[in-house]
């Protein structure tokens, strides 16, 4: 019969009349209608917390959903909350405390307080000018899937402990909501003693999901001494217990739980509590989640005229439908990447009916101290699955990237990567996905298990390949208690089974090599791992299945383990991984290249040539290598050529180009030839005047037939070449009255210049 309601809802969800179906103008009207009245003092409290601070009579649509607005109530009807101060210093709290508070936790690094309110306080609180923000404390999440055999043999810890590693010598803590039956799983012999620290920090807490935890590290590393301390409550209270367990000596921690009030894009409180842990030795694993179908991560794009966002992107979707089983409620988180304490973009999130009747809504201020958080729920109190539609609505700001989860309905759209967050996102931890142990092959991770990567903003964009691994789920627990709600001995699943796997294996290598750090650690775990789904790290089972065999395998006790049959690398186990240095052939001379060759030193001659030879003959320098010779000057002090280096054939000269050249001719080659009048015999003296004189005449022509046009340039160029010509015949006769001395250099000048002047006429 479920099976038939949730396929009868299912088919209702993907039918053509949810596209585009929520009367965007009017529904968004509904949904901003009471936001655009508040107060100032009412634009600091979160949308669940206004009705108790004023309580309104609202008329409810006659419909199978009701508005659920989870938040943790107290004794006497109290709330918890946090409160988001201006400054965090002692008047602020003595204020705090003025105004009918109990302070519980202080977040300094946060810049929040966790405390309990009573709703009559709730108005005093938000008119306090220091107050920023207030809104409900969620509870964590456990990540437990639905409700069999061990993982003991599936991971091959089994072998492993038969190596004589069974976790002696480590500590393990594990942070869930409770141990209330842990004395029930001693007595069976289940469990061994399991300490909680006597430390105010940590607490006992309430249920059965960390006894379970607990069980499964014992079933891997029996020897391994185990505390526990409740993380449920709060994110503070969840980072109270990593500081305890850390100052406890836990040297493998392992955690079942999220919180979707810490940033989904940043590195939140919490989130840098366990890095603090690991930064102190502790290796950290935490469950991936198990919510990779019912994620949704997108940019904003807005439905055509309408403020919603299109889940689809064409056709146009701006409800992504949800199925509600009898007697469910459905909650989703929205979030986008805005700082937390910081968001002035503003969204709200609603949740309507299969009538587009608004049943809750998420309508907090966000102007710029507010967190970019919203969260509405509802319950099914009909009889039979009912659709909800999530709408995402963007009241002011700039276009973000959203992501929401929505827990325990059957969505129609989902995106599975990206769907790690929290810790387990962090580089540091060893995040675990899920394979039921049951699995034939054992390759194929849950549907549900989170994928990665995981995309972070805050404090700087970043991508992060997630999960590390895959553990196994669907494992036996002696179920004390009555957890989960089935017959003793049944099986557990979810990646919150998975997690305590990979933690127990960590404890294993720890017993082997306790110097590990939480770098190797992962390490060893991601290398051993066998690779599953597409070849290589992929965004479902990351590295692969978890193996402890293999893990153990590269894990070091001696130098002597790491010998990698290379005589040129100096191999030693350096706290448990081992490493492979070249050995160290420098003789110190810098003119000799040193280098490994079995196992034997070789010393080679540098050879310092660059095969420029435009640099001069290079010679080498003991104390500083290859040093430069002296460069080739190449100058022929010849101003009518350019003088280059080829690195081949060294210098070369060329003649300026055209004109350029003609002019330095006639002026630097041949008007230095030409004799003197002055001082000349008669005819001499003649002859040399009328050389002059041509000279004259060829440089103005030349100088003419620059800047004009082709043709004229060519003609110009043609009477300077004739009277140049007409020159060397002048020098030549025997008439000149010039000696052979000087008549020689200068015919062969005016027929070198007069040859030029030809080939050049032919490029006018």
């Amino acid at each position: 019969m479920a099976l038939a309601l949730l396929a009868a809802g299912i088919a209702r969800a993907a039918a053509p009349d949810g596209i585009d179906d929520l009367g965007a103008a009017r529904a968004a009207r509904l949904m901003a209608r009471e936001k655009r009245a508040l107060t100032a003092a009412a634009r600091k409290l979160d949308t669940r917390l206004r009705p108790l601070a004023w309580p309104v009579r609202k008329t409810s649509p006659r419909s199978p959903l009701v508005a659920a607005a989870p938040m943790q109530h107290v004794a006497d009807g109290r709330v918890r909350v946090y409160v988001r101060l201006a400054a965090l210093d002692e008047d602020a709290l003595a204020r705090l405390g003025a105004a009918g508070v109990e302070v519980e936790m202080v977040d300094r690094a946060g810049g929040r307080a966790q405390a309990v309110v009573d709703a009559r306080q709730l108005r005093d609180l938000a008119a306090l000018p220091s107050v920023l923000a207030i809104r409900p404390a969620e509870r964590g999440r456990l990540r437990t899937g639905s409700v069999t055999s061990a993982g003991d043999a599936a991971a091959r810890a089994d072998l492993v402990r038969g190596l004589g590693y069974d976790g002696s010598g480590t500590v393990v803590g594990v942070i869930s909501d409770g141990i209330d039956h842990a004395a029930v799983a001693q007595a069976t012999g289940d469990l061994p003693a399991v300490m909680v620290p006597a430390d105010a920090r940590c607490r006992p807490g309430s249920g059965d999901e960390g006894t379970a935890l607990l069980e499964i590290v014992h079933d891997l590393a029996p020897g391994a001494q185990l505390l526990f301390s409740e993380g449920l409550t709060s994110g503070l209270v969840f980072i109270d217990s990593v500081n305890c367990l850390v100052a406890a000596g836990a040297g493998v921690i392992a955690d079942d739980l999220v919180f979707f009030d810490e940033p989904f894009f940043a590195d939140g409180p919490l989130a840098l509590a366990v890095r603090a842990a690991v930064q102190t030795g502790v290796s950290y694993h935490s469950a991936a989640g198990n919510e990779a179908e019912e994620h949704v991560e997108q940019p904003f794009r807005a439905s055509p005229d309408s403020s919603f966002h299109d889940f689809l992107g064409g056709p146009v979707d701006n409800a992504d439908d949800m199925l509600v089983l009898p007697g469910v409620t459905l909650v989703c988180f929205l979030q986008w990447n805005d700082p937390f304490g910081g968001s002035a973009n503003d969204y709200d999130l609603g949740i309507f009916d299969g009538a587009l009747n608004l049943i809750a809504s998420s309508t907090g201020m966000q102007d710029g101290t507010q967190d970019p958080f919203e969260v509405a729920g509802v319950t099914n109190t009909s009889g039979s699955a009912q659709v909800a539609k999530v709408a995402i609505a963007k009241f002011s700001g700039a276009d973000r990237v959203l992501e929401m989860f929505c827990l325990d309905g059957v969505q129609q759209q989902y995106v599975t990567d990206g769907s790690v967050i929290a810790q387990a996102a962090l580089p540091e931890v060893v995040a675990v996905g899920a394979i039921d142990v049951n699995d034939p092959g054992r390759v194929d991770v849950e549907p549900y298990s989170s994928r990665g990567p995981a995309q972070v903003f805050f404090p700087a964009p970043a991508t992060r390949p997630k999960p590390d691994l895959a553990g196994f789920d669907g494992v036996s627990i002696s179920n004390a208690g009555g957890f989960p709600a089935c017959p003793p001995s049944c099986a557990f699943f979810g990646t919150s089974a998975a997690t305590p796997h990979s933690a127990a294996v960590a404890a294993l290598l720890l017993s082997k090599n306790p110097s590990l750090t939480p770098a190797h650690i992962q390490d060893a775990l991601r290398r051993g791992a066998v690779d599953i789904g597409p070849a290589g790290f992929d965004e479902a089972a990351g590295a692969g299945r978890l193996d402890a065999l293999a893990a153990a395998a590269l894990v070091c006790t001696t130098d002597a383990q790491c010998d990698d049959g290379d005589a040129c690398t100096e191999d030693a186990c350096d706290r448990g991984a081992c490493t492979h240095s070249p050995v160290v052939c420098d003789d110190g001379d810098a003119c000799t290249e040193d280098a490994c060759d079995r196992g034997v030193c070789t010393h080679s001659p540098v050879v310092c040539d660059n095969d420029n030879v435009c640099d001069g003959a290079e010679s080498c320098d003991p104390s500083a290598g290859c040093r430069a010779g002296t460069p080739l000057v190449c100058d022929d002090s010849d101003p009518c050529t350019v003088d280059t280096c080829d690195p081949a054939s060294g210098c070369r000269s060329t003649e300026l180009p055209g004109l350029d050249f003609v002019s330095c001719a006639l002026d630097q080659h041949l008007a230095p030839l030409l004799p003197p009048a002055a001082g000349a015999p008669g005819r001499a003296a003649k002859t040399a005047h009328k050389l002059a004189a041509q000279l004259g005449s060829a440089e103005r022509l030349v100088a003419d037939a620059r800047g004009t046009r082709s043709a004229r340039a060519r003609t110009l160029l043609k009477r300077a070449r004739k009277v140049v010509t007409a020159m060397g015949r002048l020098a030549g006769r025997r008439t000149s009255g010039l000696g052979q001395t000087i008549v020689e250099p200068i015919v062969l000048e005016t027929a070198t210049i007069a040859s030029r002047m030809r080939s050049l006429q032919r490029t006018l």
